[in-house]
Formats: C-alpha cells, structure tokens, sequence
C-alpha cells in the first residue's frame, strides 16, 4: 500500500504529509473495541488490517488491561512503547509507539515514529519481557481462582453437619471441621495435633485401624456431655506418598431412637393385635351363646303363654287375655332386640370380602327385599346413578336395607317419596337419602345412631332402636361415615361418605 493511498484514509494537513512522504511517522485511528479504524503512513502498517483487533499484532498482545484502562480512566497516562523493532520489508527498524484515548471523539490515537536502527536482540529482550509479565500475571490470575476455591471448599466443609477429619498414619489430627470440634467441645487449635484414639476415647485401637481398611461405614458409640451417641463413620485413604486418612462421620442418634421407638411400638401393636385376636374370640363364643341360651327361654316362655292364649282362652277375663298379649308383645320384641343385638356384635368380629360394589344394584336388591313395606306404604322409591365405591357387598347392601326401612317405618300422613342420590368427590363417594317422612328433631341428630335409642317421633312405629346403629358401624367398617341433615326439611335426609 503507497503512502498516498494511506493518507486518503485520513485527513492529513497538507503541511504535514512530508511525515508520510519521508516515513518519519505513522498515524492510526482504533475503535473503543479495538479494532483498528484507519492507518496512515508505512511506519503504521506494523498495526493489522483495518477492521480486525489491533491486538493481532504482537507488539500490543498482552496490553488489553493497559488500554482498557486509559477507557475507564483507571490509567490517566497515554501508553509509551519505545525502542521497538519491527521488520519493514527487509528492513528492520526502531520505533517508538504512543497510543492514547480520545475521550471526546471516542477513538484511540496511535502514533508512530522512526528511531535509529535496531539490533534484533534489543527486541527479542523486549518480547521476552512482556511474555514474561504475561505469564506472571496468569500465574497470579490462577492463585487467586485457586484461593476463591479453597475459601469455598472451606465453606462447604465448615458448615456441613457431618464430622469431617483428616489423620495420618498414626492417628496425629491434622483437620477437623466445625461440627466436629462443636462435637468434641473443643476449638479447632486444640484438636490439631491430638491423637485421634485418644481423642475420640476408643477402647479398640487395633480394631478401629482395622474397619478404616473396610469399605463400608462402620457405626461406632461415643459418649459426650449430651449422653451417648451413635456415630456412623466411613474412611478412605487420601492419594500421596505419606498415609493420610479422611474420616466423615454422621450423627444417627435420633435415628437410632426413633428405630427403637418404632421396635418398641410394634411390640405394643403386636401384642394390641393378640389382645384383639383373644377379644374377638370371646365375642364369637359370646355370640354362638347369645344366639342359643339367650334365645332358648325366650322361645320357652312365648311358646306357654301361646300355649295360656289357646287352652284358657275360654277361663280368663278380658284382663287377663289381655295380659297374655302383652306378654307375647314383649316376648317377640326382647327377640327381636337380641337378635339385632347378634348382628351388631358378629360385625366386630366377621371376615368381611372388599371389591368394587356396584350401588345401584344393591339399593334395587334392597328396594326388592322391601317390597311389601313399599307396597303396603305406597311409597315412591326414585333412585339415581349411583357411583361404585369398594367395600363388601352383604354390609352395604345391609346399610341401604337399614336406611330405606328407616323410611318406610317412619312415614307421615302424606304420599311418602324417596330420593336416593350420589356423586364422587376425589377419592370419596357421597350418597343421600331424602324423604317426606316424620323428620327428626335435629337435637336427637346424633342420638338416634346409639343403641336403642328411638327418635321422639317413633311413636306408635314398631322398632328396635338399632337400625341406625348397625348403618352406622357398616359405614366405619369401610373407614366412611353417615349423618343426619338437621337442616333438611321436611322429612329426614341422611348423608353417606364413603372411600371410593
């Protein structure tokens, strides 16, 4: 490239451009991102091609920071490089650089000037020099990421909660982190040095070396100030020439307590379980009695007074016919009450059969088994989709008997209606019964689920009084529950949630 084509890139003062003409200087222009923008004059051309980084060049490699900051301001002074030899064509010349930053038109200026001729040992020495400032400066970068990383590995192992350690080969404590020496009570200065199978007070020091040659972690028993703890350890033997160990250890104390807590209830569960097993044979053989020397006088007692009614009909007065019917009354409902008493005692203790139960068959195999109660009250029976649920069939088929009875029995003057409805919620099936019927006053809302309890309205309305009782404990059987809408109205409305 001739000097005037250079100087067409830049505005040269027509006094000057002898400068160029006799190559006693060399002008170039470089970007804040020091790519070189132009460049004037041969003494220039030692600088790259015009749109690449003057840091191609070898004599700026390595100054990044150096005009950065002339940039930033950190560096107020403009860059001098003197005495540098650069090869121009065959020729081998010393010249001086200066670079500075034009803050107000945001360019770099470089200058260029000749200086006598240069030996080429002056800038091998040179070169030589800046390689080795570039290389103590990444040495020092490296130190310094080197001490980053150590801090932060400091970190990590100080506030970790297992116990860390380092010993050699004869157990002399070279490391402990925080949780260790919190551990041991003791500052980390006090621990360094120590013996490790003194320090941590082990009986067996040949057996302790032993299980570090162990792969697996070994659960070791240390008693401090807090009471005794169970320390779970594992070692490994760190990579050099001299043995030196790494030990970690980790507190499981409260794991131990709680197996232990767990071992402890599992014996209560498991003798809670043989007191049920022995209870719900009582209650079977209770309940094989009940069903035949409960019963026995009853049938024998209702068997003489039918017996009075028939062979002294003709003897008796009006009273005392009477009296005969009442007994008979009382007779068939003490029956009646102790065989409901049975089915409420066998639930406690029967194997029951869990499966996908389709509902809305057993309400129709309820409303069947009804049938002349339904047709004797003529009532309407609407029943909708139910959803299925799981659970066994018999109990809640026997539910839904229970529950459509319950209805039928306590009906008003009008056309009784029943309703039956459901609908799944998440896991859980819900399911309603309405009626019309007599209702219930909501202060006996829970009380007409006990035992032979009857509500206000059950007057005139035969019954055991536990129809409701029996619903109740077929739906916790099936870890669900029913209640009764003390809100609903006119009639009763009873609500069913079980698991689907």
């Amino acid at each position: 490239m001739s000097p005037a084509t250079n100087r067409s890139s830049v505005a040269v003062p027509d006094d000057l451009s002898f400068v160029f003409d006799e190559e006693i200087a060399g002008v170039a222009a470089l970007g804040a991102d020091f790519a070189v923008l132009r460049r004037a004059g041969r003494l220039s051309q030692w600088l790259p091609e015009v749109g690449h980084s003057c840091f191609e060049s070898d004599l700026l490699c390595g100054l990044e920071a150096d005009l950065f900051g002339q940039q930033t301001g950190q560096q107020a002074e403009a860059l001098s490089l003197p005495e540098m030899r650069v090869m121009f064509g065959d020729m081998v010349e010393k010249i001086t650089i200066l670079i500075r930053w034009d803050k107000a038109r945001q360019i770099y200026v470089v200058l260029t000037t000749r200086d006598q001729m240069a030996r080429p040992i002056d800038e091998w020495m040179a070169r030589r020099a800046r390689e080795q400032r570039i290389l103590e400066e990444r040495i020092a970068e490296a130190n310094r990421e080197i001490a980053i990383r150590e801090l932060r590995y400091q970190d990590v192992v100080d506030n970790n909660p297992d116990l860390i350690c380092r010993f050699d080969g004869a157990g002399c404590v070279s490391f402990v982190n925080v949780a260790l020496a919190q551990f041991l009570g003791r500052s980390s200065a006090e621990i360094l040095g120590q013996n490790l199978i003194e320090l941590f007070e082990i009986e067996e020091g040949e057996a302790f070396w032993r299980h570090l040659e162990r792969p697996e972690a070994n659960l070791v028993q240390m008693r401090r100030q807090s009471g005794l703890h169970w320390i779970m350890w594992s070692a490994r033997r760190l990579s050099g020439e001299q043995a030196e160990w790494q030990a970690v250890g980790r507190d499981v104390t409260a794991l131990k307590l709680l197996e232990a807590t767990i071992s402890n209830q599992r014996d209560a569960l498991e003798q809670a379980n043989r007191e049920l097993s022995l209870s719900n044979t009582h209650l079977k053989q209770f309940s094989s009695i009940a069903a035949h020397d409960l019963q026995a006088p009853l049938r024998q007692t209702a068997a003489f007074a039918r017996l009075l009614r028939e062979n002294y009909a003709t003897k008796l007065d009006e009273d005392g016919a009477e009296f005969i019917e009442s007994m008979l009354a009382s007779l068939t409902r003490s029956q009646k009450m102790v065989s409901s008493l049975l089915k409420y005692a066998r639930l406690s203790s029967s194997a029951f059969d869990f499966e996908k139960v389709d509902v809305t068959a057993l309400v129709h195999s309820a409303c069947a088994a009804l049938a002349d109660m339904i047709g004797e009250s003529g009532a309407e029976v609407h029943i909708g989709d139910l959803p299925m649920m799981y659970g066994d069939a018999v109990l809640v088929g026997q539910l839904w008997q229970n529950l459509l009875a319950n209805s039928l029995k306590y009906r008003a003057d009008r056309p009784l209606v029943v309703r039956i409805s459901g609908f799944r919620d998440d896991a859980f099936v819900n399911y309603a019964v309405e009626d019309n019927g007599r209702g219930v006053n909501p202060e006996q809302a829970e009380a007409i689920f006990h035992m032979f309890r009857r509500a206000e309205s059950s007057t005139g309305v035969e019954g055991t009084g536990i129809g409701l009782s029996l619903a109740r404990r077929i739906a916790e059987i099936h870890n669900g529950q029913i209640s009764l809408d003390a809100s609903y109205g006119p009639g009763c409305r009873f609500v069913i949630r079980m698991p689907a």
